[in-house]
């Protein structure tokens, strides 16, 4: 998924992106998707692409709305 995938689809759960461990990254993702940062699986996964800086990353992140 892309960010404006994320933007645009009507979230009512708990999502899940490739995200590198950047605090400026996860600002950013929470910023432009007013989702939250939740935390990340404990468990490494496969080298994927961080979806905001496309740099090589092992971590799934989840956001979700806040209530």
């Amino acid at each position: 998924d892309k960010i404006d995938d994320i933007i645009n689809k009507n979230i009512r759960n708990v999502i899940k992106v490739p995200l590198c461990d950047s605090e400026k990254c996860g600002i950013e993702i929470e910023n432009i998707s007013k989702l939250t940062l939740l935390g990340h699986d404990l468990k490494d996964h496969n080298y994927n692409n961080c979806i905001v800086c496309k740099n090589k990353t092992k971590y799934i992140f989840y956001l979700s709305k806040k209530y």
